[in-house]
C-alpha cells in the first residue's frame, strides 16, 4: 500500500500499476472463491472468522431480467462497482484474467493505493441460472491479504437479478492493523455502496434508451 497527501493521477497510479504487475500474490487457497456455491449468499451480510481471516458473503437484489443481467455484468467487468468517492479503481481494461489493477481510498484526508490481480473469470450457465463472476487477489503492496469475488446471477425461472459479494482477508498493512475496526467498517461499506452504484448505473441505462 502506498500512501498520498492528496489523489494521484491515473498516470502516476498506471505507472506504479506496471511495477507491481510482476508481483504475486499475497494470499493463501488463491482461487478458492471459485468453487464458493451461491447459496452461501444471503441478503443477510453473513460474517465469520475462519482463522485469522473474516469471511464475508452479501446478497443485493439490482434488477430483472436478461437485459439488466447483461448490463450488471459489464459495469461489473468495468469496475463501476468501484466508482464510489471514497474508493476508486484505475484498470487498464474491463477485467480479464491475470490484470493487474489499483484501488485508490480516501481515509482521514489521505489516499491510498492498493494493488490488485484478476485471478479468475467466469460465465456460468445452466438451466436455473446464469451467473458471471470475477475474483481477484491482494499483491503484497495492499492494506489487506486475501481474495474477493464479485458475482452478477439470474435467476431463470424469476428474472430476478442478485450481486453477490465474497470475500475473506485479514490485515497485511501497519495503517489497517491500527485501524482495524475502521477496516472491517469500511468493508461493510463497500458492499451496500457498491450493490447502489450497479444499481444505480443499470437503471440510468435502462432511462437513456426510453
Amino acid at each position: 500500500m502506498q500512501i498520498f497527501l492528496r489523489r494521484p493521477s491515473d498516470k502516476k497510479v498506471r505507472s506504479l500499476i506496471k511495477q507491481n504487475h510482476d508481483d504475486d500474490v499475497s494470499h493463501s487457497q488463491v482461487g478458492s472463491t471459485r468453487e464458493w456455491d451461491s447459496q452461501m449468499f444471503s441478503s443477510t451480510s453473513n460474517r465469520k472468522y475462519v482463522g485469522p481471516d473474516l469471511h464475508l458473503h452479501s446478497r443485493h437484489s439490482i434488477g430483472s431480467g436478461e437485459r439488466d443481467f447483461s448490463k450488471a455484468a459489464s459495469a461489473v467487468r468495468a469496475g463501476v462497482c468501484f466508482d464510489l468517492g471514497w474508493v476508486s479503481c484505475v484498470q487498464q481494461n474491463p477485467f480479464e484474467d491475470g490484470d493487474t489493477f489499483s484501488l485508490l481510498a480516501r481515509a482521514f484526508g489521505i489516499w491510498t493505493a492498493s494493488f490488485c490481480r484478476v485471478i479468475y473469470t467466469l460465465d456460468e450457465e445452466n438451466s436455473e441460472l446464469h451467473v458471471v463472476s470475477f475474483g481477484f487477489g491482494t499483491l503484497p503492496n495492499h492494506a489487506a491479504k486475501g481474495e474477493e469475488r464479485l458475482s452478477v446471477q439470474l435467476e431463470k425461472t424469476t428474472g430476478k437479478v442478485d450481486l453477490l459479494i465474497g470475500s475473506y482477508s485479514r490485515p497485511q498493512s501497519w495503517l489497517s492493523r491500527v485501524f482495524y475496526f475502521y477496516f472491517r467498517y469500511q468493508q461493510s461499506k463497500f458492499a451496500a455502496q457498491a450493490a447502489a452504484r450497479i444499481r444505480d448505473e443499470v437503471s440510468a441505462t435502462l432511462d437513456s434508451r426510453t
